[in-house]
């Protein structure tokens, strides 16, 4: 069976898909562009279920959650469903940015306000995923987020398809640790408009 034969059975296999995502192909850099951080996709969800869900048959639903404190847990969770919009950021912590809260508002809104505020952050875990066909896995994190290194952060928002038709913008609120010294800086991504493609 050739490769292209092989993805399309396996697509074929799959449940119904509950959620659209485009992958960006260009992406300016936000402002200020350090930390660096770009548009890297956005998943315009029909029904959600909390990041890191799963079900097990012995005690029903559950979801991995990364605490305040660093640790992971495992913790039970109704079977919810919402609906809304998944903005991925690529991001570039160097050796550690702690992200406080995200936004998603119209261009030319105040910068960290003014837009809808974020739901639930999630990032990815590190390393591959559990399978070629699937995606990075992602878990909700409490806040603040640390992020070191390259990682893929994400927001998840109330859909507003009014915004999605026009230019909008991810504010993202991190703190930089300069050697001993912090300062909270507001990071503004275009996630669509002039110079965003997908």
């Amino acid at each position: 069976m050739s490769a292209r034969a092989f993805v399309l059975a396996a697509a074929l296999m799959m449940p119904p898909a509950c959620a659209t995502t485009y992958r960006a192909h260009q992406a300016p850099l936000g402002d200020p562009i350090w930390p660096a951080a770009h548009v890297d996709g956005v998943k315009v969800e029909d029904s959600y279920r909390p990041p890191g869900w799963y079900m097990s048959s012995q005690s029903g639903d559950h979801a991995a959650v990364v605490t305040r404190a660093g640790g992971f847990e495992v913790r039970r969770n109704g079977d919810v469903q919402d609906h809304g919009i998944r903005w991925d950021i690529r991001l570039q912590g160097g050796a550690g940015i702690d992200v406080l809260s995200m936004m998603w508002s119209p261009a030319a809104a105040p910068r960290c306000q003014g837009g809808h505020p974020v739901l639930d952050m999630l990032l990815d875990l590190e390393g591959p995923p559990n399978h070629v066909l699937a995606p990075r896995r992602q878990v909700h994190w409490e806040r603040p987020v640390v992020v070191r290194g390259e990682r893929v952060l994400s927001g998840r928002f109330d859909r507003d398809p009014d915004l999605l038709r026009r230019a909008s913008v991810v504010d993202l609120q991190v703190v930089q640790h300069l050697g001993a010294a912090t300062r909270e800086v507001c990071v503004r991504v275009p996630v669509n408009g002039p110079g965003v493609t997908y």
